[in-house]
């Protein structure tokens, strides 16, 4: 647990050492630099941009990058849109938000320009259960007592889409709650729930907790009902928890969710994104290092999942070359 929280630290003093602030000089320092948009300090997706930008700058004396931090992907993407960052990474979702000019870009319509260079970490959909709940596929959550999440949340509505795609719904369930994560857990710890739903990027702290301390287990999310939301085109992909990652879970685990991504312009330079592409995909070693959620990251994956927008021509370049696609 230290050597991973060790590692976790790492990936944040990394990104926040490339941030930039808001001074004169660092307008002048941006001009001359390639600029990756992130999410908030302390959230996955700045220490991710950090990675990606730390890759870029040291595969060549001349490739500077600095990292910016947004409150979401929708604000990444509209900095993308305005000029303000020349790369941002998004979740798989938005990405398709912006793609086909859905939620919250509705008014602007689609977004012909934007590009995808690569997807980076999982976002997994995971459904946790006490082991004497007899749950072991979605159907089995029927009479069950299960916390979906607080309204609007992933958490909720993922697992409002699966049931609805099994041809359930809420009433279906012998009682359903919207708790916090950690009270959730909680609460199937002392038996009062069945199962509990989680979306996050693994492994999660608060989620090893509970099962290195209850009879718990992570019920994998396949089926007819999973491949139909796949099909959906809603930025979902397969998504697979590795074996061993947590105390009792001696075999992987398939499930789906959500993806981080690196998305451009058309207008950037074909080489900048040929570098970005190649420095991370040669990098890998390293990245896996940074954080525990990296350490899952392959190429081929890489270049396919999550990925809504057309591919960037620098980066299919590489993945031509490399034999990924």
């Amino acid at each position: 647990m230290v050597s991973v929280l060790r590692r976790v630290v790492a990936g944040f003093a990394l990104a926040l050492s490339l941030f930039t602030s808001g001074s004169a000089q660092d307008a002048l320092d941006r001009a001359s630099a390639v600029v990756v948009g992130g999410g908030q300090p302390f959230g996955l997706y700045f220490p991710a941009a950090g990675a990606v930008c730390y890759l870029y700058s040291r595969s060549s004396a001349s490739g500077r990058c600095l990292v910016d931090t947004f409150a979401d992907s929708g604000e990444a993407l509209q900095a993308l849109a305005d000029g303000r960052v020349d790369f941002a990474v998004v979740q798989s979702d938005w990405q398709q938000h912006a793609v086909k000019g859905t939620s919250r870009f509705r008014a602007d319509g689609p977004d012909e320009g934007l590009r995808a260079v690569f997807s980076l970490h999982g976002e997994a959909v995971t459904l946790v259960a006490r082991r004497t709940a007899g749950i072991k596929t979605i159907a089995d959550l029927r009479g069950k007592q299960v916390d979906l999440g607080p309204d609007e949340t992933y958490r909720s509505l993922f697992m409002d889409m699966i049931l609805a795609a099994e041809g359930m719904e809420r009433d279906d369930l012998a009682g359903s709650s919207g708790l916090s994560l950690a009270a959730g857990l909680a609460k199937l710890c002392e038996g009062t729930l069945d199962a509990v739903s989680v979306v996050a990027a693994h492994p999660n702290g608060v989620l090893a907790e509970a099962l290195a301390r209850c009879d718990l287990e992570i019920v994998p999310l396949t089926g007819p009902a999973i491949d139909k939301l796949l099909r959906a085109g809603r930025g979902l992909s397969a998504i697979t928890i590795p074996a061993d990652l947590y105390r009792g879970q001696g075999r992987e685990i398939r499930t789906f969710g959500l993806r981080a991504t690196l998305v451009t312009r058309d207008t950037q330079p074909e080489d900048v994104v040929a570098r970005i592409a190649s420095s991370t995909m040669e990098g890998l070693s390293w990245l896996r290092g940074r954080h525990p959620a990296f350490t899952p990251l392959d190429p081929k994956t890489m270049a396919v999942s999550g990925l809504s927008a057309p591919l960037h021509d620098g980066a299919a370049g590489v993945y031509r070359e490399k034999g990924l696609r």
